[in-house]
């Protein structure tokens, strides 16, 4: 594998890493006052992130058969699914997503489309290291 990618690769797992570790933290804030606020303040950030992980992710699920990579891009669906988690609760206490379907797909339009054409070809329930 060449090593300017891998080295790529590696920097994009410790970001993508750091951002989930940042959102999976806010969901473990005692207080609603506190989650709402830092909720507030990350949104606004979230449509980025989003267009970024798209964009990973389009380089690396047709590349899942490596192990280094299909790391990479479970790295990246965590992320994803983290900053999804950072919505605000709803009615009933349920917990919301931070984007709607619609939202995802004018920012990231080639983003569902890609994560269902991995799902049909195995490439994301194939490999024992991609856990949600």
């Amino acid at each position: 594998m060449n090593h300017t990618f891998l080295a790529l690769q590696t920097s994009l797992l410790i970001a993508m890493e750091m951002l989930s570790g940042l959102a999976e933290e806010v969901e473990r804030f005692d207080t609603k006052r506190g989650k709402a606020l830092v909720q507030q303040a990350l949104q606004p950030h979230a449509l980025a992130v989003t267009r970024a992980l798209q964009e990973v992710l389009l380089v690396l699920l047709p590349r899942c058969q490596q192990q280094a990579v299909s790391r990479t891009a479970a790295a990246a669906l965590r992320c994803l699914l983290a900053w999804l988690r950072l919505g605000p609760y709803v009615d009933g206490g349920a917990p919301g997503t931070l984007l709607t379907p619609g939202e995802i797909r004018s920012v990231a339009p080639l983003l569902l489309p890609a994560l269902v054409a991995a799902l049909g070809s195995g490439a994301l329930c194939e490999r024992r290291s991609i856990t949600l």
